[in-house]
């Protein structure tokens, strides 16, 4: 089971311009720091965009190093073999790519430029490493090491991709209680920060779930009561956001928010037919954690779409 890693988009510049009542305890209250707050958030959505992109990227190159592996195999054995296609990156002329990290990350804006650059490089070496798989099947090189190079391939994508999601953590993990603080300050006065701060401990909870089915996944056990708990308290989170009055005077504000509704009970339907399942088999499925982890990122985007 693969664990799926998502980042929330947090509420930017489209809610500033909020009044301040803070006594300074949150360095982004003043007027300076509203801006640097915004610049901060900024970042961090556009950080995370790249990521996205790029992560999606490299398990899809992870992907076919295991079918370039399987297209070896089916010809040394005389089978029917389709070489795999090479997939392809996205080209972009983004400043995305060369984003500056702002001021007001303080002491922690080293650790983030220098994770940052990491999650760029190595997204480089997974493709470069993709180019020269596609180049050795195109020649046939395997005839003549019998796929030693395409192992060495697959030991270096491994390691790229292990590398990308930990500077991804280091990256993620440097900002988050900056980022917090920023978002905290631009939201003090809006309307919809009830809405937000509620759905976030909503996704947290849904998060929870999903890494407990992961857990019990990888270590074949079944502890019903453990995710009885865990659904039970989304269940619950769910009833008290639907009573959150959504003051804003913009219509798509109020569907997009019970568009996470509707999302999050979608999720709860397969996380019952996984428990279910899971009662019956004494094991949790890969394409039950898979049909949850799906809907997981359903709700993600709903939240995404809420916020922007």
């Amino acid at each position: 089971m693969k664990k799926i890693i998502l980042t929330l988009v947090l509420a930017g510049a489209l809610l500033a311009g909020c009044n301040s009542n803070s006594k300074g305890k949150n360095p982004f209250d003043s007027i300076s720091g509203q801006n640097q707050a915004n610049e901060v958030i900024g970042f961090y959505n556009d950080a995370l965009e790249f990521y996205k992109r790029n992560s999606s990227y490299t398990d899809d190159v992870v992907d076919y190093v295991d079918e370039a592996q399987e297209f070896l195999q089916k010809k040394a054995s005389g089978g029917v073999a389709i070489k795999p296609i090479r997939p392809m990156k996205m080209i972009t002329v983004s400043a995305k790519d060369n984003l500056k990290v702002p001021d007001g990350f303080g002491d922690k804006k080293e650790i983030i430029e220098k994770a940052f650059e990491a999650l760029k490089t190595h997204s480089d070496k997974i493709g470069a490493s993709a180019v020269e798989i596609n180049s050795y099947l195109e020649a046939e090189d395997y005839k003549d090491d019998q796929g030693k190079k395409l192992q060495d391939l697959k030991k270096t994508i491994q390691e790229e991709a292990t590398a990308f999601y930990d500077s991804h953590d280091t990256l993620f993990d440097a900002m988050r209680a900056i980022v917090d603080q920023a978002e905290e300050s631009i939201l003090k006065d809006h309307p919809l920060k009830d809405n937000i701060l509620a759905t976030k401990k909503l996704l947290t909870q849904e998060g929870d779930l999903l890494d407990e089915v992961l857990r019990q996944g990888e270590a074949n056990t079944f502890d019903e009561a453990k995710l009885q708990t865990l659904y039970k308290n989304i269940e619950d989170l769910l009833d008290k956001n639907r009573k959150i009055e959504v003051k804003s005077k913009t219509p798509s504000d109020k569907t997009n928010y019970e568009d996470i509704h509707k999302a999050t009970e979608k999720f709860l339907g397969a996380a019952r037919k996984l428990i279910r399942n899971g009662k019956e088999n004494k094991t949790i499925s890969e394409r039950d954690y898979n049909d949850l982890s799906d809907e997981y990122k359903d709700v993600i985007s709903a939240y995404n779409s809420f916020v922007n």
